[in-house]
C-alpha cells in the first residue's frame, strides 16, 4: 500500500466537498419540501402531525462521500484515518490511574449511559430482522423525539396496569442497597417476574429474572436500570408529595390523589427529565460555543429543520 501523507488527505477531502457541493445543488429542485417523503404502499394513511416517523440516512439523495479516485486509493485513505484512532506504542496508565492526556474532564463515564438512556426514549423498532434485512429503508421508529420518557411510563396506567401500584405510583423491586450503606439510603432495583414455581424451568434459568418494565433494553446492563429506576423514584416522590396537603402560605391545597395526581406528576418528572438532557446533556456534549449558537438563548436557530407542512 503507498504511503498517505496529510496532503493526499486533504486535496481527497476538498475533492469531496467539491463534489457533494455540485450533488447538493443538483438534488435541490429534486428534494420535497421539509424532511417528509411520501409512504410507501396506501396513500391515504392517516396524519398524526407529532406520530412516528422513518429511520434512515440524514439527505439521503446525496451520493456518499468520495475521498479518492479509485477503490484502492479510497481504501488507503480510509485505512490511514482510522489508523489515527487507535493508540499505538504508549500503553498508558493503569485503568486504576488517571490520565489526563487521554481523559474528558468535562464529561464524566455516567454520561455515556445517560446517553444510551435516552437513545432508548427516542427511539424503537419493534419490528423483526427479517423485515428490517428485507426493506431497511423502511424501518419505522415508533418512538418520538418529545423526551416524554415513555421509556418509564409505559403506555400508561390504563393500558399497563402492572406497571403501577393502585396509587398510580410506578412499582419498584427489592432494595438492593449493599451493606455499607445500610441505613443511609435505598437503592431499590425495578420490577421483575416472580419465579416461575411450575417446577418445568430449572433453578438456573431463573438467576436474572426479566424487568417489567416500559422499555426492556433500560435492563441491558447495572448501570442503564439503576437511570431508569432513578426517573421511577422520582415519579413516586412527586406522587406522595402531591398526596399530602399543602399549607405553605399561597400554595395552600388539598392532597391530590388519582389520574389528576399521575399526570401532574407526570408532566413535572418530564420537564425536569427534558431540561437536564437540553441544558447539561446537550450542552455538554455539543460545548457551550454550539449549544449557544443553536439554542438562541431559548429561541433555537434551526436551519437544517424543515417540518412537513401540515
Amino acid at each position: 500500500m503507498q504511503d498517505i501523507t496529510k496532503q493526499d488527505v486533504a486535496e481527497s477531502r476538498a475533492q469531496a466537498e467539491k463534489l457533494l457541493d455540485a450533488q447538493a445543488e443538483q438534488s435541490k429542485a429534486k428534494r420535497p419540501q421539509g424532511h417528509g417523503r411520501s409512504e410507501r404502499g396506501l396513500d391515504a394513511v392517516a396524519y398524526q402531525p407529532e406520530g412516528f416517523g422513518r429511520f434512515g440516512r440524514m439527505f439521503p439523495e446525496l451520493a456518499r462521500a468520495r475521498f479518492g479516485d479509485t477503490l484502492p486509493q479510497e481504501q488507503a485513505i480510509m485505512n490511514a484515518i482510522a489508523d489515527t484512532m487507535i493508540k499505538r506504542g504508549d500503553t498508558g496508565a493503569p485503568i486504576t490511574e488517571e490520565e489526563p492526556a487521554d481523559e474528558n474532564p468535562k464529561i464524566k463515564a455516567g454520561y455515556t449511559y445517560f446517553g444510551q438512556f435516552i437513545d432508548h426514549d427516542i427511539t424503537f423498532d419493534p419490528a423483526s430482522d427479517l423485515d428490517r434485512d428485507n426493506d431497511p429503508n423502511a424501518t419505522q421508529d415508533f418512538r418520538t423525539a418529545r423526551l416524554d420518557l415513555d421509556s418509564i411510563y409505559g403506555r400508561g396506567p390504563a393500558d399497563q396496569p402492572y406497571l403501577y401500584n393502585p396509587d398510580l405510583t410506578i412499582k419498584l423491586g427489592f432494595d438492593k442497597t449493599p451493606a455499607y450503606l445500610k441505613g443511609k439510603k435505598k437503592l431499590f432495583d425495578v420490577q421483575r417476574a416472580p419465579r416461575d414455581e411450575s417446577g418445568e424451568v430449572d433453578d438456573e434459568h431463573q438467576d436474572c429474572p426479566r424487568a417489567i418494565i416500559g422499555d426492556k433494553r433500560n435492563d441491558e446492563n447495572n448501570i442503564v436500570v439503576q437511570i431508569h429506576q432513578l426517573w421511577q423514584r422520582f415519579h413516586n416522590k412527586i406522587m406522595l408529595d402531591l398526596a399530602r396537603p399543602s399549607t405553605e402560605p399561597g400554595n395552600e391545597r388539598p392532597g391530590i390523589t388519582g389520574l389528576a395526581a399521575f399526570n401532574t406528576a407526570q408532566r413535572k418528572v418530564r420537564w425536569h427529565y427534558q431540561w437536564v438532557v437540553l441544558h447539561d446533556f446537550v450542552r455538554r456534549i455539543v460545548g457551550d460555543k454550539m449549544f449557544h449558537a443553536v439554542y438562541n438563548g431559548g429561541k433555537p436557530k434551526l436551519h437544517f429543520y424543515k417540518p412537513e407542512d401540515a
